[in-house]
């Protein structure tokens, strides 16, 4: 048990020093192929969820409401007070402010969605996420883009605020993310380790 703790602590910091050493090369121009040098720190959430899952039996009880308030704030402190955040550039200012923020954004929503009745569009969504998030970026903002252009200049009267654009760009990316999911389920479920059978 104790090795196994001491393996995950090393992995931990392994990852850390990694993606410090992939932010240092990109500030320095040093461009790695697929956005090699952002691994480290995506991996350091997968590792963690994957721990979170195997002890969930011990660490469900963690997710009680009365959690969500101060947890939530606290994610929002450190986001605010860590202003921007871009990992696409390599922005993520202070690092301890940015995990400290992140994982308790992470454990906020996972207080909300266990505490909140079924609903089949954020089912939906949870299964196909891995499908949102390798496509969101590469086709889905680069349509968006172009959408939002169209639509802001013809319909100046409506998109007056940029909440107003944050919330339709929202649900326009949902909406195509959800066309290349459904396509992606029916023709290529190999792209995400699936197999015809069980989409």
């Amino acid at each position: 048990y104790k090795r196994n703790n001491y393996g995950l602590m090393l992995s931990y910091v392994l990852l850390i020093v990694l993606g410090l050493l992939g932010k240092e090369m990109y500030i320095n121009e040093y461009w790695l192929v697929w956005s090699f040098d952002l691994v480290p720190f995506a991996a350091i959430f997968i590792l963690t969820g994957y721990i979170v899952r195997e002890n969930m039996e011990v660490i469900n009880k963690w997710f009680s409401l009365i959690y969500f308030i101060p947890v939530a704030v606290v994610s929002l402190a450190s986001g605010i007070y860590n202003k921007r955040v871009d990992l696409f550039y390599q922005q993520t200012n202070s690092i301890p402010l940015y995990f400290i923020a992140a994982f308790c954004g992470i454990w906020a929503s996972i207080i909300l969605f266990k505490n909140l009745p079924s609903i089949s569009i954020f089912e939906k969504i949870g299964r196909n996420t891995l499908i949102y998030y390798a496509y969101h970026s590469p086709i889905v903002l680069f349509i968006l883009d172009i959408i939002m252009e169209q639509l802001s200049s013809k319909y100046t009267g409506i998109f007056f605020s940029n909440y107003v654009i944050t919330i339709v760009e929202l649900l326009l990316a949902i909406i195509l993310c959800e066309l290349i999911a459904r396509i992606v389920n029916k023709s290529f479920p190999f792209l995400i380790g699936k197999s015809f059978k069980t989409t």
